[in-house]
């Protein structure tokens, strides 16, 4: 019996290794046969379909998601919009770029932990591109898991996908401190008065309320408790502010519905009813003249495509624990023409409201491979300008925003002359140069209630709140 069951745990063990071994064989395969056979060789011939026979997309480099190579023009945007430290009053941001000497430490320990995380995430992102039939065997696992009744994550973890009581997935996120995140909203209202520039800062909402996820949030997730502080601390100040939060409460919305099911963005049609309230604001707040008529939900059509979409969630508990979500877009009834500008894509062309997707996300369905809300404005980009040629509303706006304003800054579009936007994650350059530059008449900062507080990374000029 002894003997048995050792020869049973030798046979089990040997199979465990084989399969690690054939696994390990076939990402070399993959590796090689992409960045030799393709890559540099150019090869497309039966023996490359056969290897990539069950993920055909991956052996084009660049289509690991979030690869590098989907930007595809390179720019120094500190270059072009250098630095000025002497306008900052912030003592934390002079004490980090000017005393090079005695914090080098401090600055350097952070950059070497993103290039540390950045080598892993690339090791994950390849061998899981490169795996054989990696979506199946994630899909199977969660399969199992589900079987079992094993929960999506621990209560007491963050950034792991969570299932609300309706099935919407999200995340929790932890209790943070807003000081930080008050005093960079203060310093840049600041700079912008001195350039007799308006100044908003937009809370959008998470997708977890306060009102309607009363069971976890302020007890599992603080992201609007966090929003809050902020609030609190730009309201004592003066501080323009506009909380989209209270629309949806005063209107009797439910927040969810705003939202998709497997993403944690919101809808595209969120987005465009969020640009009319956020202009309607601007109306009666700054005296402005915006047609809100032209973002009236009836004057667009709508072009639904049905279970098309599997977002970030979805995507992190695959297909075996959720249903993909619908995806539309909207295209209005009535005459439109841009000017569309987006440098990192190569992008500076005339057009109708259209020009504005990017249709090589959407077109096709492929739940792990693509994402239909990065076709709005092309997904995250580090500088969008939009021209209105029609006769609108004169004034000029600067959103510097997350993914979150992706569908709605054409739509702001739609009613105003210029609408620029800069995401920071990706902009490197000065925020204050850009205003200098630009000269918007509006300096709007839009964030969702998950960012809204936390500790300011001031090393690699890719923090949201960073607006030097």
């Amino acid at each position: 019996m002894k003997n048995n069951i050792t020869r049973i745990e030798k046979l089990s063990t040997g199979l465990c290794i084989g399969v690690l071994v054939f696994f390990a064989f076939t990402i070399a395969v993959r590796f090689l046969s992409r960045q030799i056979l393709i890559e540099y060789l150019g090869m497309d011939n039966a023996f490359i379909d056969f290897v990539w026979f069950d993920n055909a997309e991956s052996r084009v480099l660049g289509s690991i998601e979030g690869d590098a190579a989907s930007v595809t023009v390179d720019i120094n945007w500190e270059e072009q919009y250098p630095f000025d430290y002497s306008k900052s009053n912030l003592d934390i941001v002079e004490t980090e770029t000017q005393n090079n000497d005695n914090n080098f430490f401090k600055k350097n320990i952070k950059l070497i932990t993103n290039a540390l995380n950045s080598f892993e995430d690339k090791i994950e992102n390849y061998a899981t591109d490169l795996l054989i039939f990696y979506s199946k065997i994630v899909e199977c696992a969660n399969a199992y898991e589900q079987s079992i009744g094993w929960n999506f994550t621990s209560y007491s973890e963050y950034n792991g996908v969570v299932e609300l009581s309706d099935g919407y997935l999200s995340r929790y996120v932890e209790k943070r401190d807003a000081t930080q995140h008050y005093e960079a909203l203060s310093e840049i209202n600041d700079f912008c008065q001195d350039e007799k520039i308006d100044f908003l800062y937009v809370q959008a909402p998470y997708k977890i309320s306060e009102y309607d996820d009363a069971d976890v949030s302020g007890k599992l997730d603080f992201s609007n408790q966090n929003a809050n502080d902020l609030l609190a601390k730009l309201d004592a100040s003066g501080i323009d502010y506009y909380d989209i939060r209270d629309t949806i409460q005063e209107n009797n919305i439910n927040n969810h519905d705003l939202f998709y099911k497997t993403d944690h963005h919101w809808l595209t049609t969120t987005g465009l009813w969020a640009s009319q309230n956020i202009l309607s604001f601007c109306n009666d707040k700054y005296g402005w003249n915006s047609d809100l008529s032209l973002l009236d939900a009836n004057q667009f059509d709508y072009v639904t495509y049905n279970n098309w979409f599997l977002g970030s969630q979805g995507k992190k508990v695959t297909l075996s624990r959720c249903k993909p979500d619908d995806f539309t877009l909207l295209y209005p009834k009535y005459k439109t023409n841009f000017h569309y500008y987006v440098p990192t894509k190569g992008i500076d062309a005339t057009g109708d409201y259209p020009i504005v997707y990017d249709m090589t996300q959407i077109e096709e369905c492929d739940y792990y491979k693509r994402s239909p809300y990065a076709g709005c404005n092309y997904g995250d980009q580090p500088l969008i300008q939009i021209e209105n040629q029609l006769t609108v509303d004169e004034h000029k706006i600067l959103m510097i925003n997350d993914s979150f304003c992706n569908c709605v800054i054409s739509c702001l579009a739609l009613a105003e002359k210029k609408v620029d936007s800069l995401d920071l994650r990706h902009f490197t350059g000065s925020v204050k140069s850009y205003i200098e530059e630009s000269k918007p008449d509006l300096v709007i900062v839009m964030y969702n209630a998950s960012v809204a507080a936390g500790e300011i990374d001031y090393t690699t000029h890719e923090d949201l709140f960073d607006f030097r």
